[in-house]
């Protein structure tokens, strides 16, 4: 979790294509609760799925200087 934070959606799926395939989501924390709470969520093969970091938001700004509008453009993360 100290990776991606507590708050990221994430997605395990367990035992694909099998009888006891169960899929558990939330944030990182919520699933990470649920694999603690019930011991058969522990075993067998997973595939985890995490949401990626949302995009930076860019910010624009402008500045005057002799005589002149500078526009910036910055990429805030």
């Amino acid at each position: 979790m100290s990776a991606f934070g507590a708050e990221r959606p994430v997605v395990i799926a367990r035992e694909l294509t099998k009888t006891f395939e169960t899929f558990l989501s939330g944030s990182a924390e919520e699933v990470l609760q649920q694999v603690q709470a019930d011991h058969n969520q522990r075993k067998g093969e997973f595939v985890v799925i995490v949401q990626g970091r949302p995009r930076p938001t860019p910010v624009c700004w402008m500045l005057r200087q002799h005589g002149c509008w500078i526009f910036f453009l910055k990429t805030c993360l």
